[in-house]
C-alpha cells in the first residue's frame, strides 16, 4: 500500500494476489478491487482514484481473467489482468472474448502468460511462447515490453521475461514508460510500470491491420549480416564491415558518370 501512495499509481493489475474474507489482503476500504468470486482468483483489478469509473465485466471474468471497462475524463477505453496457467492454454479463447466485446475501443492487458520468448526480451523462446509469440501477431496485437537488464521474474535458480503488457492498436500511441521496477515486490515477479496517457482515440496512423511480423534482436543482426553480404557481393566490394562498405560505395558513386543510375 505504502507503494502504491508513493507511486501515485491510479491503476493496479495484480496476478496470483493473496486473498482474505473474499477480497485481496491488505488492500484499504478506499480502494476498489475487482476480482471474480468463482473461485480461488488469480487475477486482480485495484483502482485508487475515485474519479476513475470502473465496471467490471461479469461475462468475461473468471479466476483467471479480470475484464474492466473504464471511463476516466470523458475517456471510455477496457483494461485487464489475466493469469495463464502453465498446464493450460484455455485462456488464449478468453482474449479471443475480449477482443471481440470490446471492438473499437482501447484494450490493454497485463498478463503472467508463463511463456517465454526473445520477442518480449527474454534469454530464449520455449514453446509456449513461441504459441503466444504468433497468436499476438495474429490478432493484430502489440507487446509493449521494454529491453531492460532486470526480468520480470527472479528467484534463486532462474530468471526470465513472462509478464507481458499487450494493447490493441487504440493504445498503441497511449501506453507510455513501459519499466520493470527497482523496487522490491516481496514476491519472485517484479513490479512494471507504465502510463496511460489522454490521448485515447482511434488513431488511423496505427490503426493497421496488414500483415505483421515478430522482429527479434537477433534477427535483425541476421538480417544486418545478410545485406552487407549482398552489398559487397553486388559491388564487387572485397569487405563487409559497415564503414569500409559505406566508403567504397561513396566512391564509385563519386566516380560515375551516371549518379543516378549508380545510386
Amino acid at each position: 500500500m505504502k507503494l502504491i501512495e508513493q507511486d501515485n499509481s491510479y491503476m493496479i493489475f495484480i496476478q496470483e494476489p493473496y486473498l482474505y474474507q473474499n477480497g485481496i489482503a491488505r488492500i484499504t476500504k478506499s480502494h476498489r478491487n475487482y476480482i471474480s468470486h468463482e473461485d480461488k482468483c488469480l487475477a486482480a483489478v485495484i483502482t485508487t482514484n475515485y474519479k476513475i469509473d470502473a465496471v467490471l465485466i461479469k461475462q468475461l471474468s473468471n479466476p483467471y481473467s479480470v475484464l474492466l471497462e473504464l471511463r476516466y475524463n470523458n475517456t471510455r477505453f477496457f483494461a485487464a489482468s489475466m493469469y495463464f496457467d502453465i498446464t493450460k492454454d484455455r485462456e488464449r479463447d478468453k482474449i479471443e472474448e475480449m477482443l471481440e466485446f470490446t471492438k473499437g475501443n482501447g484494450l490493454a492487458i497485463a498478463i503472467d502468460s508463463n511463456s517465454r520468448s526473445m520477442a518480449w526480451h527474454d534469454s530464449q523462446t520455449n514453446q509456449r511462447g513461441k504459441i503466444m509469440e504468433e497468436y499476438i501477431i495474429s490478432k493484430n496485437l502489440y507487446t509493449m515490453n521494454e529491453k531492460s537488464e532486470l526480468t520480470t521474474f527472479q528467484n534463486r535458480t532462474a530468471r526470465s521475461n513472462i509478464e507481458l503488457t499487450i494493447v490493441n492498436n487504440q493504445l498503441l500511441k497511449a501506453l507510455k514508460n513501459w519499466e520493470i521496477s527497482e523496487e522490491e515486490s516481496c514476491s519472485d515477479h517484479h513490479i512494471i510500470q507504465f502510463s496511460l496517457g489522454q490521448d485515447i482515440y482511434h488513431d488511423t496512423e496505427h490503426n493497421y491491420n496488414g500483415h505483421r511480423y515478430a522482429v527479434t534482436d537477433e534477427n535483425l543482426k541476421k538480417f544486418d549480416k545478410n545485406l552487407r553480404r549482398i552489398i559487397a557481393m553486388e559491388f564487387r566490394i572485397g569487405q563487409e564491415d559497415p564503414v569500409n562498405l559505406d566508403r567504397d560505395l561513396a566512391s564509385q558513386v563519386k566516380e560515375s558518370n551516371d549518379v543516378e543510375s549508380a545510386v
